[in-house]
């Protein structure tokens, strides 16, 4: 795996991460 994807996905995973916090905040959870 190139150092690129690699870090294109670690990306990708942190973005989730903050979406998935913001659902929770604003479902009040």
């Amino acid at each position: 795996m190139s150092t690129a994807l690699k870090s294109l996905f670690v990306l990708i995973q942190f973005l989730i991460l903050i979406v998935f916090c913001d659902i929770s905040i604003y479902s009040g959870v």
